[in-house]
């Protein structure tokens, strides 16, 4: 019987792919209705204003959920699934920011079907706001 071959083995290290999106208002008040995250931070711009940023900031959630977007339809894409994330949060997204995230792949696993990434996303003035790494399965 001939051996089936892994769902990785198209990929390769240092492969990767980006996507950028422009942050609104609308983008954060839809993340704090979805997520239950209501914090003024994120809602109220006169709060915000008054507080440690000066101004009303993304939920890191939306730099997670341009990762998200990558890993399930771009690479690896379809049938994959997240096992686990490590984050760091280095600077806030506010209103108007321009994200471009990026992912590369680490390390391939063939015989788990697992690729392990490292992601990074920057504003439009090339500041890293958010990075970290993921594990992903194919199934």
């Amino acid at each position: 019987m001939a051996e089936r071959g892994h769902k990785c083995d198209t990929f390769f290290l240092g492969q990767e792919n980006s996507i950028s999106r422009k942050v609104t208002s609308k983008d954060i008040l839809s993340m704090a209705h979805v997520s239950g995250d209501m914090n003024p931070i994120h809602t109220d711009e006169n709060y915000a204003a008054k507080n440690f940023f000066g101004r009303q900031i993304a939920h890191g959630l939306f730099c997670l959920g341009m990762v998200s977007n990558i890993l399930g339809t771009r690479l690896p894409g379809e049938g994959t699934i997240l096992v686990s994330e490590t984050v760091n949060y280095k600077k806030p997204v506010f209103v108007d920011d321009t994200i471009t995230t990026t992912v590369t792949i680490l390390d391939i696993q063939h015989e788990k079907d697992k690729i392990n990434f490292s992601f990074k996303c920057e504003n439009q003035k090339g500041e890293v706001v958010t990075d970290g790494t993921a594990l992903t399965k194919i199934i």
